[in-house]
């Protein structure tokens, strides 16, 4: 950086972002991200469980505890983004279920 006629040697203080501690929520929001046995797996206690389609409309809801289970037998092979909130965070993920 350059200050009047010289240069001053600039080192950053931090260098954290806001964002880490909202993926480590999210990395323990769905644990299994590709869904083949039927049931989506939760890592963290979940409020407001919502399954949506790719049209946009809900086709599960939920409220789930750490390592709680949510049936999706009844649900068609596909992409799905499953929404909630954990520590009063609202998270979404997108699932595969196969």
């Amino acid at each position: 950086m350059r200050v009047g006629t010289t240069y001053a040697q600039v080192a950053p203080t931090s260098v954290s972002l806001a964002v880490a501690d909202f993926g480590k929520e999210k990395s323990l929001f769905v644990k299994n991200t590709f869904v083949k046995n039927n049931e989506i797996i939760f890592g963290a206690d979940a409020k407001d469980v919502k399954v949506y389609n790719m049209f946009g409309q809900v086709v599960k809801t939920a409220s789930v505890k750490a390592d709680g289970t949510l049936n999706v037998t009844d649900l068609a092979k596909g992409n799905y983004i499953v929404t909630g909130t954990v520590n009063n965070q609202a998270i979404s993920q997108k699932i595969l279920k196969d």
